[in-house]
């Protein structure tokens, strides 16, 4: 089984699941959030996941955090020593969307490199030229 956790600063995680449930419906009710404040620390979301992670090796757990580099991702580094964790930064609806539709199995490192691609071909500059000259 796959566990996907949504951590993020402030309320966003909770907001990419309700999204996500506008859009898929049920298949995102499994969704975890981790919501940052700032009287709240990171770490002691790392910890708690680590405990769960240390009691669970048999289900695959994918962390999607915010901003590379900032205090959420990097309190999550240290789950990735369990190799049944993926933790990918950049979270956005295109990325948690090709997760959650992506089915049940392991996830190879070549099909979650081309989930993070497809993910990525969402973000462009649109304009009515830019419609007109693309190909769907």
């Amino acid at each position: 089984m796959r566990k996907i956790y949504i951590a993020t600063h402030g309320d966003f995680s909770k907001g990419l699941k309700h999204s996500l449930e506008m859009i898929v419906g049920e298949a995102a009710k499994e969704i975890q959030t981790f919501s940052l404040y700032p009287w709240e620390s990171a770490t002691d979301f790392s910890e708690k996941l680590k405990k769960e992670l240390a009691q669970n090796k048999v289900d695959d757990y994918i962390l999607l955090g915010d901003l590379f580099g900032a205090s959420v991702v990097n309190a999550l580094l240290e789950t990735t020593a369990f190799k049944n964790v993926i933790l990918i930064s950049g979270v956005n609806l295109n990325l948690a969307l090709e997760l959650l539709l992506a089915g049940p199995e392991r996830l190879t490192e070549e099909e979650i490199q081309e989930i993070i691609f497809q993910a990525q071909q969402g973000i462009r500059r649109v304009t009515i030229e830019n419609l007109e000259n693309e190909e769907f």
